[in-house]
């Protein structure tokens, strides 16, 4: 349905990240995320992260900006319906 999906016109909460992560040795599961904003955003200076079984929706799942510095990020096995970006 119309209500399961997201466009650019439905995107108009910006900065709200469901899970804003930083640091060393981070593990996100079985969960659930559906926002307007990037469903984890993973930050600078970050490494040895493990996302998995997470059911995504908004913008996506992202790592790290311009001029990060971040190693060893995995995301697997998640559902991402209708996210507007994925993963970047």
């Amino acid at each position: 349905t119309s209500s399961d999906t997201h466009d650019v016109l439905d995107l108009t909460a910006f900065n709200t990240d469901g899970y804003d992560v930083t640091g060393n040795n981070v593990w996100i599961h079985d969960c659930s995320v559906w926002n307007q904003d990037d469903c984890i955003a993973v930050k600078d200076n970050s490494q040895n992260m493990l996302f998995e079984r997470i059911n995504a929706s908004g913008l996506g799942l992202t790592i790290g900006s311009i001029a990060s510095n971040v190693r060893n990020i995995t995301f697997r096995d998640c559902y991402m319906k209708n996210t507007y970006k994925g993963i970047y």
